[in-house]
């Protein structure tokens, strides 16, 4: 797989669950609007689109190991917010942003090993 398609994924993924957010928060009869559950898994997925361009940057390092461990943490969080919210959409994108962000690790993975070969 190819990196562009990994941002994509990730990338794509956050953005489509931000703005589900968005709309959940202002819908009446979405059942959790004027609540602060859209709003803060809102802002996780606004945190997980801006780490994807930055994750896409860095190679290596300690800020890139950081960064992981945070998004990983990020995603992970974000999806359980999005279950207790019982709207599976959000969920299903942040699902599709988690696999970007495996694709992703995986594509630098076996990046620096063919360039060590």
């Amino acid at each position: 797989m190819s990196r562009t398609i990994a941002i994509v994924l990730m990338a794509g993924g956050a953005l489509v669950a931000l703005a589900l957010c968005i709309y959940l928060y202002f819908e009446p009869l979405s059942g959790v609007s004027d609540t602060p559950a859209p709003l803060l898994t809102g802002f996780g997925a606004l945190c997980i689109l801006i780490v994807t361009f930055i994750l896409a940057r860095l190679t290596h390092g300690g800020w890139r190991v950081l960064l992981i461990i945070l998004t990983a943490l990020a995603l992970i969080l974000s999806a359980v917010a999005a279950v207790f919210m019982m709207h599976a959409e959000v969920a299903i994108a942040l699902v599709v942003s988690a696999a970007g962000f495996l694709f992703l690790l995986a594509y630098q993975q076996t990046h620096r090993q063919e360039s060590r070969a």
